[in-house]
Formats: C-alpha cells, structure tokens, sequence
C-alpha cells in the first residue's frame, strides 16, 4: 500500500499556498472526513487566514475550528494513525482471510442460477416434449 506523506510548512507564504491548492479539491487533508491530521493543521496555522489571498484554506480554517472539543477528541489520527504498527496488516490480512472463508463457503452448484431457483429446471426441461 503506498503512503501518502503531505507536509506543508505552514509558517510561511509558500507553505499556506501549497496547503490552498490541495484544499481546492478536497474537504480535509485526510479522507472523507475530519481528522486529527486536520487539527494539527489547523493548529500549525494558529490564526485565520486572509479570505482573498488563501479562500480555500479561510474556508477550512473555519470549519475546522467550528467542532467543539469534545467532537475533535473522537477523530482518528488518519492514514498514519490507520496504517501504522503491526496490528493494522494483521488486521487486514485476517478480513482478507474471512472474505475468503465466505466465498469458499458458497455452494458454488447455483453458479448459472441467476434467480436462484430450485433445481427443478432439468424436471421442466426433461418433461419437455421434443
């Protein structure tokens, strides 16, 4: 699985700029939703920044800070919190492991049986006159 690793230098103008262009197209730096990787973010801005120089990053800003403590406690760190240490591949490994279980499980004679039908077809067929 390749990892993602975006760094941002958020004291300067060059890193705020960087960090607007990639939220042009996303909501959070991190996913679908938001992350601790986001409050870092956020918390590595400090202030608001300008809404005519960076509208993108103003508008995450904003967000961001407009969940309460008690709701940023609850966030994932993100895809280095997901995808760190050993647990994570075990875990993986041991879905990929069921999902194969489950398939191998399936009674593979109704394969050509779309519907699902009984296997009273052949009785139709044979009874069939010629």
């Amino acid at each position: 699985m390749p990892i993602l690793n975006l760094t941002f230098d958020l004291a300067t103008p060059a890193g705020l700029a960087d960090l607007e262009a990639v939220l042009a197209s996303r909501s959070y730096l991190v996913g679908f939703a938001p992350s601790k990787a986001d409050l870092t973010a956020v918390e590595a801005i400090g202030a608001a920044p300008d809404k005519a120089t960076y509208p993108n990053l103003a508008r995450y800003f904003t967000h961001i800070k407009s969940f309460k403590a008690a709701q940023t406690k609850k966030w994932t760190a993100g895809v280095t919190g997901a995808t760190s240490g050993a647990a994570a591949p075990a875990a993986a490994a041991g879905a990929g492991a069921a999902k194969a279980a489950a398939a191998d499980s399936d009674d593979d004679s109704d394969m050509g049986d779309l519907f699902g039908d009984s296997d009273d077809d052949g009785a139709v067929e044979a009874a069939a006159p010629a």
